[in-house]
């Protein structure tokens, strides 16, 4: 009995199994019966076809009046190039109300902010650049391009090109290509290339214009652009012409304090640890660290200056700071106030043990006397572009532009600064007979080491001093800079033969 219920619990998976695999040969839907001689069966599987074709009210069949059309063929850089391309429009750039074309691209992930409006000021003729760089390989290593064909430069005496310089209303899109150019264009284009692909048939008439002020009822901008285009010849030939005229007014660093530090200090990395520790920073110790309230501790608005400061004197803090050594005897820096009084700067913590000429807190400089955040700038332009096909293998083309750029920047004030060893040809390394000189003022430069004897003086000579002090009563520097740019190509292209093009220009 044991033996028999085994075998059927055995040989009960295996008929079910059968069943299972057999059940499609004998099975029927009730919607296909087997074909007869009035039943379609062309693809000969036993199953009478299905007519799925749509049908009108009258009984007759519909046909679908709708063409599905893939992208492979749509003429597109980014699908048949061999490099990878970022294309965009300048709907897509300038969507966001910004005036300034190479602040928008600054917002692509491949460029580097080097020159934006915001820190064009950084070198003495740059300001109102915008000058892009790919990967942050540098402008010099970055190429532009209007129609695949070179800008000519802004800038006296270099190849770069401000963008700003290209007519916003007639691009038709940008190619940002970051690789595999250097072979095809020189060391100019190591980083990429940026193409700026103008229009070639706008027709009709377009005025642009847009008016804003910041959150904080400043930092004007204004723009306004007037174009006009015309086919002609059956859509052969078109002219267009583009007038564009942009304002943004200058942002002092006084009305970004959070940003600049004009009053409050600066908010910057700076070196805090002694990195000759280890140079590969591996000792779990951050060298670099973010802190607020970073002034610097070289220079003030009404002056500064060094005590003396030597090996034997290291515990003295009115002449040498908390942590010098025989090896680093750092003197205690000193400032005049507006009242003329010499008091100690007093730091939260003093950065020139790690090379740094920069403190947290005091009364050294910050950014209160410096100019501006972003220059006043004012841009005129007019742009004409004018192509005729007279055949594929011959169409003229003429492109042509001025652009005026007029940019207004304040700096920071000219300055004094820098290590005298005995200053004056009487011995001591400074002088002390300036009748403006407080008896308050007088008294603590003789208790830090100057001013040994009235006025020259001897005890201290050839003891170096640091002096440092911004001219504000001299006023800011500033840059009154005016730019015209000129560009006419000219030329002619063609397609013959199927597979040759050329261009001359």
């Amino acid at each position: 009995m044991k033996a028999s219920s085994f075998l059927r619990l055995a040989a009960a998976p295996g008929v079910l199994a059968i069943a299972a695999f057999a059940a499609p040969a004998f099975a029927q839907t009730p919607n296909n019966p087997s074909p007869t001689a009035d039943c379609p069966d062309a693809d000969a599987d036993g199953v009478c076809d299905t007519d799925t074709t749509p049908t009108n009210a009258d009984g007759s069949s519909q046909t679908s009046g709708s063409i599905i059309v893939t992208g492979s063929r749509i003429a597109r850089p980014t699908i048949d190039s061999p490099v990878p391309v970022t294309s965009v429009t300048t709907e897509d750039i300038l969507s966001q109300g910004d005036l300034s074309l190479g602040d928008a691209l600054n917002d692509l992930p491949a460029l580097r902010s080097t020159f934006s409006q915001s820190n064009s000021t950084r070198f003495i003729g740059t300001a109102g650049l915008n000058v892009l760089d790919l990967r942050g390989l540098g402008t010099s290593r970055t190429l532009v391009l209007v129609n695949g064909r070179r800008h000519v430069t802004v800038s006296p005496g270099d190849y770069t090109v401000d963008v700003n310089t290209i007519p916003s209303e007639l691009i038709d899109r940008i190619d940002v290509v970051t690789g595999g150019n250097s072979a095809i264009y020189g060391s100019d284009a190591v980083a990429g290339v940026v193409n700026f692909v103008l229009k070639r048939d706008f027709d009709g008439l377009r005025l642009t214009g847009q008016g804003g002020v910041s959150s904080r009822n400043d930092r004007g901008s204004y723009f306004g652009a007037l174009t006009w285009g015309k086919n002609f010849a059956d859509g052969r030939g078109n002219i267009a012409v583009a007038g564009e005229y942009s304002k943004s007014d200058a942002l002092k660093s006084t009305q970004r304090d959070y940003l600049s530090g004009a009053f409050s200090g600066r908010n910057q990395f700076n070196l805090d640890t002694d990195t000759t520790l280890d140079v590969r920073g591996t000792n779990g110790i951050i060298d670099n660290q973010f802190f607020n309230n970073i002034r610097n501790n070289n220079i003030s608005d009404g002056g500064l200056l060094s005590a003396v400061c030597n090996s034997t004197l290291l515990t003295n803090q009115s002449r040498c700071i908390a942590g010098a050594t025989a090896a680093a005897a750092f003197p205690t820096r000193y400032i005049f106030r507006p009242d003329g009084s010499l008091v100690q700067n007093v730091t939260i913590r003093d950065l020139r043990l790690v090379g740094s000429n920069n403190a947290v807190g005091g009364e050294g400089s910050t950014l209160s006397n410096y100019g501006d955040l972003i220059p006043d700038i004012e841009r005129m332009s007019v742009n004409l572009l004018a192509h005729f096909d007279v055949s594929d293998a011959f169409r003229p083309f003429v492109e042509a532009k001025f652009v005026r750029l007029n940019v207004f920047s304040e700096s920071s004030p000219s300055f004094f600064q820098g290590s005298v060893p005995g200053f004056f040809g009487g011995g001591s390394d400074f002088r002390c007979d300036n009748p403006f000189l407080t008896p308050g003022a007088y008294a603590t430069l003789q208790s830090i080491g100057r001013c040994g004897t009235a006025p020259y003086g001897a005890a201290n000579a050839g003891v170096i001093t640091f002096i440092g002090r911004n001219n504000v009563d001299l006023g800011v520097r500033n840059e009154d800079n005016r730019r015209d740019t000129y560009r006419i190509v000219g030329g002619f292209e063609g397609d013959f033969n199927d597979d040759w093009k050329y261009e001359v220009a």
